[in-house]
């Protein structure tokens, strides 16, 4: 359930429903659509108290946070493996990716109630 669009494709606002029976990846395609939007340099508007991600249970709710803290930690450190699907993705070289998670961990830190990742109920 791989299906993410190229930053140039994407325009705030953007809504992204999906939908698919347990096991199918939706939490890891909805995490990396999460990062991408984060760290992008072409998608305006794509700060973090704007960017909204909604599940159906608090247990999904804490895995994505802690899938997207360790996505941009990973390519904080320049884990090769998230480097190269995100610098692809995004068109940012591997030093400029790892300064911008950097700086991206620091928001949600500083900022950990804009970090909105809700159930809906």
């Amino acid at each position: 359930m791989n299906n993410l669009l190229p930053d140039s494709d994407i325009i705030f606002p953007h809504y992204t429903i999906l939908k698919a029976s347990a096991g199918a990846g939706k939490t890891t395609a909805l995490t990396s659509r999460y990062v991408q939007f984060l760290l992008s340099d072409r998608i305006q508007n794509n700060k973090l108290k704007n960017i909204l991600a909604i599940t159906f249970s608090n247990n999904a709710t804490r895995e994505m946070k802690e899938r997207i803290l360790k996505i941009l930690k990973n390519l904080y450190q320049k884990e090769e493996e998230t480097i190269k699907k995100f610098s692809t993705l995004l068109g940012i070289d591997k030093e400029k990716l790892s300064l911008k998670a950097k700086e991206t961990i620091e928001e949600i830190l500083n900022n950990y109630s804009d970090f909105q990742i809700k159930t809906i109920d």
